[in-house]
């Protein structure tokens, strides 16, 4: 919240927790503040952006693995991460944290009995619950796009967005975000299970995809070797053409004019022809050397 508001709502004339706009920016590029929301147009549009920058803030831990939101497209936005795939983990220190929230005097989550917690964004009915992981794919991703690693997670039911999250590219080494697509009737556990085996699924297919490229590679380089080989080939059959040509003058210079074509001593496995229709076979040719 900008000094001027905060002054008008609390009376103090600094706001003790305001960040600088290159502390603001470098924590978005961290993917731990959440984006200007006011160059949204669809968050604008919704009215969700309403006042920027007043209200917004965020939370972070020691470890860096736990933040809040405040004040984005919900209310409260709680979030648990950690490197590595044991999901189990992350999953219980949120369990833990959202008990901690809801312990505290005057917050109640928005919740309906038949659609679960109310969100801001209907894709996020139910559970209220996303869970994602940031994975690799550069086989499938190799054509600079997601179209591959989409096509492989949707049978999966997943879903595939950029590293920064929706509306953003994809990681330059092929890093996803790859989350179960559903909330709606479907349980926290549930969604955790989902992605894991998702995640095992998918990296199965990253790895078919490694194969085929390199299948691939190595037959392009078996075309390229065969073509290098018959070049060479080519080129020795012309020098050695040439070779003969040479040695066939040297012997017309010594005074042979011309061989009879039905000399049978000569071999007939690689004649030279001269122009008045004499014949003399590179193994005779060879003689005169």
């Amino acid at each position: 919240t900008p000094d001027a508001a905060w002054k008008e709502v609390t009376g103090q004339a600094k706001n003790p927790n305001l960040m600088s706009d290159a502390k603001y920016k470098e924590l978005v590029k961290a993917h731990v503040m959440f984006k200007d929301m006011d160059a949204d147009p669809y968050l604008k549009s919704a009215g969700i952006a309403s006042d920027w920058q007043c209200g917004r803030g965020c939370y972070r831990s020691a470890d860096g693995g736990f933040i809040i939101w405040f004040g984005e497209e919900d209310q409260l936005r709680i979030m648990c991460m950690a490197k590595g795939f044991v999901l189990n983990s992350v999953f219980d220190r949120l369990h833990t944290a959202l008990d901690a929230v809801e312990a505290i005097d005057g917050i109640e989550f928005a919740t309906s009995s038949k659609y679960g917690y109310v969100t801001s964004c209907p894709s996020n009915l139910g559970t209220g619950m996303r869970a994602s992981v940031h994975v690799k794919v550069p086989n499938l991703t190799s054509d600079g796009t997601d179209t591959k690693a989409k096509a492989a997670a949707k049978p999966l039911g997943l879903s595939v967005r950029g590293k920064g999250g929706e509306h953003t590219p994809i990681g330059a080494d092929g890093t996803i975000d790859l989350s179960p697509s559903n909330r709606l009737f479907i349980t926290e556990a549930e969604i955790v299970t989902k992605l894991y085996n998702g995640i095992k699924l998918l990296l199965e297919k990253e790895a078919e995809a490694h194969r085929l490229a390199r299948a691939i590679d190595e037959r392009e380089h078996q075309a390229r070797s065969a073509q290098a080989a018959l070049e060479d080939a080519r080129k020795g059959a012309l020098a050695t053409a040439m070779s003969a040509k040479r040695r066939m003058v040297e012997c017309v210079r010594n005074g042979v004019s011309s061989l009879s074509p039905a000399a049978s001593s000569f071999p007939n496995w690689c004649p030279l022809f001269f122009p008045h229709g004499g014949v003399l076979c590179c193994q005779a040719a060879s003689s005169c050397s």
